[in-house]
């Protein structure tokens, strides 16, 4: 089965007319919101913006993987920074 993954706006739920980072099969009987756009995320009023959030997760995933475990900062802050 095929998954497509895009920025959509819902068209129902508490979010309606938000534009969420989401997954769907490829018949389009199902589509659920994914990355930091998956729980408490409020929407958004744009595609791109949608993506950017998405995209952000990606970079905090990808930093946290290579994070040396004894070190105390995190700089996912700098990587977020740098999708503004």
């Amino acid at each position: 089965m095929t998954q497509w993954y895009q920025a959509r706006k819902l068209e129902g739920g508490p979010n309606a007319g938000k534009w969420h980072y989401t997954v769907s099969n490829s018949s389009g009987t199902h589509c659920y919101a994914v990355g930091n756009c998956a729980y408490t995320c409020p929407g958004h009023e744009t595609a791109e913006g949608a993506t950017r959030h998405y995209a952000e997760g990606l970079a905090d995933g990808e930093i946290r993987e290579r994070a040396d475990p004894n070190e105390q900062s995190f700089a996912g802050s700098a990587i977020k920074e740098s999708f503004k």
